[in-house]
């Protein structure tokens, strides 16, 4: 049954926003609410990219493969190692920068010089011509700074050190047991899984214009022109970014809750502890970290420490968490912000759904 608080944010938002979605599951039971503009047909099983969501599944499939094949301290081992070639941040040649470095984000890496791999550019070859550009000011382990290319990395170390396409990996070890119906990029999913697609929209002058996933290829992972992306003789670890791992996940609002059910049984080690002083802002979006997994002990929005991930991308904000005292998963959707809002701030239209969703909660 839908809670009277949470359907009426949600429908409020979608007469501003392309679509809003919003479920929640408790004792009290399983809900999901999803209004769009009325030109935007949409229900809770139709696929759309959920941006950083994703590294929650990416951080849990390494975690679980890696900690699988080298125990419970593969955390601790050199990415490089995995990787196969030297990779250490050029004014700290001695420190070995580790999988649980750059799985919590403090391995001294930024986003600064890009991390969106050209498809058919090895991995290893584009980090070579970025050089030092991808290194941050901080060192390894001194600080975190949120980084989407460390996913990239993430994946493609747990690519090669098991020997399985990372798209397989997240299918056999997260999704899978999971039930849900995802898949990086599409792949994995049937030709008719992928239809109807649900885009993301930008809020424009002229009203909201889709962004991604207008067409989608049949088969294989797809890129944002909605053509299946294939790799010639592709090796281990050097392709990741046609999965694009640090944000192409593909899942429904009913999948995100699946998600978001699933968080207290992820491996919920911490990597880093959020410091005085922490490098990245704001405190209320970013606190400890682990694999693919953030911890908010005191929400700026919320009455209750939260587990779980936010999201933004493509115009789309959105987050999976689970309240641990009222043993509920939570899951939210809003797309449509306007060009140029791409801010991780905290946007007043999520603490709308946070405080309808603890209106319902109590």
């Amino acid at each position: 049954m839908i809670s009277i608080s949470t359907d009426r944010v949600a429908r409020d938002l979608a007469k501003d926003f392309a679509w809003c979605g919003i479920a929640l599951s408790s004792p009290k039971g399983r809900q999901i609410s999803l209004r769009t503009q009325p030109e935007i047909h949409a229900d809770s099983d139709g696929l759309f990219r959920c941006a950083s969501i994703s590294k929650w599944v990416t951080g849990q499939t390494a975690a679980r493969g890696l900690i699988g094949k080298f125990g419970e301290t593969a955390g601790n081992i050199p990415i490089e190692e995995l990787l196969g070639f030297f990779f250490r941040h050029p004014k700290a040649p001695d420190h070995p920068v580790t999988v649980g470095e750059v799985a919590s984000h403090s391995a001294g890496l930024t986003d600064e010089g890009g991390y969106l791999v050209p498809f058919h550019v090895p991995l290893q070859d584009w980090l070579a011509e970025q050089g030092g550009v991808v290194w941050a000011k901080r060192l390894p382990g001194q600080a975190f700074e949120y980084c989407n290319l460390g996913y990239v990395l993430l994946a493609a170390a747990t690519e090669t050190a098991i020997g399985e396409s990372f798209d397989l990996l997240a299918q056999r070890l997260v999704l899978g047991p999971i039930g849900v119906r995802a898949g990086f990029n599409w792949s994995g999913l049937a030709p008719a899984e992928r239809t109807p697609a649900l885009p993301l929209y930008r809020k424009t002058k002229d009203g909201f214009a889709a962004q991604i996933d207008t067409s989608v290829a049949p088969n294989g992972p797809v890129g944002p022109d909605g053509k299946e992306i294939a790799v010639d003789g592709g090796v281990a670890g050097q392709h990741l970014s046609r999965f694009s791992p640090q944000g192409g996940l593909r899942v429904s609002m009913s999948g995100l809750l699946q998600l978001a059910e699933a968080l207290p049984n992820g491996v919920n080690s911490m990597l880093w502890r959020a410091p005085v002083g922490r490098l990245q802002r704001p405190d209320d979006v970013f606190g400890d970290y682990g694999w693919g997994l953030m911890t908010l002990d005191n929400p700026a929005i919320y009455p209750r420490p939260l587990i779980g991930h936010f999201a933004i991308a493509y115009g789309f904000l959105g987050g999976i968490w689970w309240d641990d005292a009222r043993q509920a998963a939570i899951a939210y959707g809003l797309n449509g912000l306007p060009e140029g809002d791409d801010s991780d701030d905290l946007h007043p239209e999520e603490a709308q759904i946070f405080a309808a969703i603890a209106e319902e909660l109590g």
